[in-house]
């Protein structure tokens, strides 16, 4: 039987991916992104070897991108895709299309996070009846507030690896959350190392995942022994290496160049390279400039402030020891946080990786409060009508910053109005 919940969360899905292709076409192929323009410059230029002997010649081998700063996967996941679309239309491989094919993988990617985010949020309830109501509301509101998230929904709009680091990043964190407990631990255990794998093969700051696995390994020790643990952790590890070297085989063959790109990464994160386009960052503050840009403008003010609510809410939880598999969680968003807010270089989509998990926060905090006793059984009609109303006041303002987002796509680019204003009076 299927359940009016799960049609619900998939007609969320279908909403966030329309929202994702609306205006993907934003710079009319004058590739105005810089990061985009820069990976499709390098997918361009991507050609499968002639022989075996070409393909480990690192130096001369076409599918070796020399270009480490962001991982070989999407660069070589655009070019398989445009080389078979291109038997079909001839024209698909130009830059301009070039471009809206990896948007429309972007947008893909990022309405899969969404379901992601669902399918999780129900794995992490605490309630494993038949009808499961609380699992399902916390899991339909947080996919409608991911859906609707403005800085996923911008970053949807490009293909510059984010949304695709986001998707593999939930996937690594939804298995390891359905490992702890699960009667398949081979199963999720390869899920678990091939969402890993991928996000490495991504970016390589998916690193930190290593730190939520192993909280999962360590509950799944607790619940269902060493031996169960042990498994399950070299299931992983070794689909995680495996899909690693396929994704991105020269990390291992172009190595010395691989270190040096991530390591330049590294210096300039974390300011040890000046660079025109990081000075905007001298005089901030570590972490008190993200969360500001990521409540005010990233995640909206309503679900930036329910999420910080639900952050401090689940810690609370955690002293109580009655935090459960939110451990799992809980270690993704505090080490990755923890790294990447202490950067000198604090572009806002380098902490986009853990919205969707401080979302499910926000979601949870606002379902447990409405299961509260003294909030249903109130005498006061406001204070059982209270959860609705923020409930009501979190998804509409999210739902508001989202959509004047995406505003900005239903008209031509400024850029593009200047030049064509130019064209006219000069």
């Amino acid at each position: 039987i299927i359940r009016w919940q799960f049609l619900a969360l998939l007609a969320i899905v279908l909403l966030g991916l329309a929202l994702r292709l609306y205006g993907l076409n934003w710079d009319e192929g004058n590739g105005f992104h810089p990061d985009e323009r820069q990976i499709l410059f390098h997918v361009m230029m991507l050609a499968w070897p002639g022989s075996l002997i070409q393909f480990f010649d690192v130096a001369n081998s076409p599918l070796n991108p020399h270009f480490f700063a962001y991982g070989s996967f999407p660069l070589y996941l655009l070019a398989a895709l445009s080389n078979i679309l291109a038997h079909f239309y001839p024209a698909i491989n130009t830059f301009a299309n070039l471009t809206l094919v990896g948007r429309v993988l972007s947008a893909f990617f990022d309405s899969g996070t969404v379901l992601l985010t669902g399918w999780l949020g129900l794995l992490l309830a605490s309630d494993f009846g038949l009808e499961r109501r609380q699992g399902w509301n916390v899991a339909l509101l947080a996919a409608a507030l991911v859906a609707f998230t403005p800085f996923q929904l911008q970053l949807a709009h490009f293909y510059a690896v984010d949304s695709l680091l986001l998707f593999f990043v939930t996937l690594t964190i939804l298995a390891s959350v359905a490992l702890v407990n699960t009667n398949a631990p081979v199963r999720w255990s390869i899920v678990a190392g091939l969402g890993y794998g991928l996000a490495l093969a991504t970016k390589f700051s998916a690193a930190p995942l290593a730190v939520s696995l192993f909280v999962a390994l360590l509950l799944r020790w607790r619940y269902h022994g060493l031996l169960s643990a042990l498994l399950a952790c070299v299931y992983s590890i070794s689909t995680l290496i495996l899909v690693f070297l396929i994704a991105m085989p020269y990390a291992l063959l172009d190595f010395s160049d691989f270190v040096q790109q991530i390591a330049e990464q590294g210096s300039l994160a974390r300011g040890m390279l000046d660079l025109p386009y990081v000075r905007q960052f001298a005089g901030t503050t570590p972490y008190v400039y993200e969360a500001q840009n990521m409540v005010l403008w990233g995640m909206g003010v309503t679900l930036g402030v329910a999420a910080f609510i639900g952050f401090v809410w689940l810690c609370w939880r955690v002293w109580r020891r009655d935090a459960g598999n939110w451990l799992v969680v809980l270690a993704w968003v505090v080490t990755y946080s923890a790294i990447t807010g202490s950067f000198y270089v604090k572009f806002m989509r380098y902490m986009l990786p853990v919205y969707p998990f401080l979302t499910l926060m926000a979601a949870a905090v606002l379902v447990a409060l409405a299961n509260q006793e003294w909030v249903k059984h109130s005498r006061y009609v406001f204070l059982r009508a209270l959860p609705l109303i923020a409930v009501g006041i979190v998804l509409a303002g999210t739902m508001f910053q989202g959509l004047a987002l995406l505003n900005v796509y239903s008209q031509p680019n400024t850029r593009i109005q200047a030049s064509r204003w130019m064209f006219s009076h000069i």
